[in-house]
């Protein structure tokens, strides 16, 4: 099967070009290894569930993985606590074969009887933010310092929360948050997981590896960087464009072209990118959770010289104003 660069669906390397984030993977490997529980809380289509894969591909020898997806829940499963704990008893039994659980009680049981240590990862566990999520978060919480006082597996031996919004600071307006977050035995972590330049050659040279076009690598990541700052997603459109649109011009000019593309399409991703473009005494600020402060190449684009880049913002804004016709 010939490897496409994607942006649909979680990246899957047998079938996808894909950066080499070994490094970055490594320190959520030490996190679970030291028994910790922590969030992985980024923008959309920033790699999350591909992390959450990588975990799950390199560390299943050690751990028994367990990754749920509070997605799969509905709005009944939230209407009681009982019904949020059935809800979860379901989705643990479809994801492992070892065990059955029925309520929370079971879940001490089955870690201490568990072949492998149990690593349960949760994505999008902020689909709800209401009393429920947070009575789980507070059952964790409880385990985990069970688990330390008595130094025996007898919970997850390490919990990963994944989401859109930092779980770990729930609305006030809960009751249970107005004091204590019930997620405060989360560990914070340093991780950049936007793609540096040489981060993305990686991926371009198992393309180059397969066509032998000729291009020059170094420059050409630099290039993607330097108009998406390495947000993986941005990174991957690029590519795909270069490789599937516009006959794999692995050139400068390719690049500006396929960030033309990008930014006049009419996508959520591009709507959510240049809604507040005009807001330019904002930017900073709005685009902080894309990789420490840093703005996205686009908005840098916008306020640069050139002139290809300069017209395709202009255009996004002006169809903007006029409801989309254009």
């Amino acid at each position: 099967m010939t490897r496409q660069f994607n942006t649909e669906v979680t990246c899957d390397p047998k079938r996808h070009y894909m950066v080499d984030t070994t490094n970055k993977m490594k320190v959520f490997e030490r996190l679970i290894d030291n028994q910790k529980y922590f969030t992985i809380s980024r923008a959309r289509q920033f790699g999350k569930s591909t992390s959450l894969n990588w975990i799950l591909w390199n560390m299943s020898d050690r751990y028994l993985v367990v990754n749920i997806d509070f997605a799969d829940l509905n709005d009944a499963d939230y209407k009681s606590s009982k019904a949020f704990e059935n809800a979860f008893c379901r989705l643990f039994n479809a994801k492992q074969k070892y065990f059955t659980i029925r309520n929370r009680e079971d879940i001490h049981r089955c870690c201490e009887n568990s072949p492998k240590p149990i690593v349960l990862m949760v994505d999008n566990a902020d689909k709800y933010i209401n009393p429920r999520l947070v009575e789980f978060l507070c059952f964790l919480r409880a385990g985990y310092q069970e688990r330390v006082m008595f130094s025996r597996n007898i919970f997850f031996h390490s919990v990963i929360l994944v989401s859109q919004k930092n779980i770990t600071n729930l609305p006030s307006e809960i009751e249970e948050c107005k004091y204590n977050s019930p997620w405060n035995v989360a560990t914070e972590y340093e991780l950049d997981v936007t793609f540096n330049p040489q981060e993305i050659s990686t991926m371009l040279v198992d393309f180059e590896n397969d066509y032998r076009i000729g291009f020059d690598i170094k420059e050409i990541s630099e290039e993607i960087y330097k108009y998406t700052s390495g947000y993986p997603v941005l990174v991957s459109s690029v590519c795909k464009i270069i490789d599937e649109r516009l006959e794999k011009d692995w050139t400068k000019d390719g690049v500006q072209n396929a960030v033309k593309e990008i930014v006049a399409a009419e996508t959520n991703l591009s709507e959510s990118l240049t809604g507040n473009i005009e807001k330019l005494s904002h930017t900073q600020e709005l685009f902080k959770g894309f990789g420490n402060g840093k703005l996205l190449g686009i908005i840098r684009a916008k306020q640069s010289d050139d002139e290809d880049c300069q017209y395709v913002l202009n255009h996004q804004t002006q169809r903007r104003q006029q409801g989309g016709d254009s």
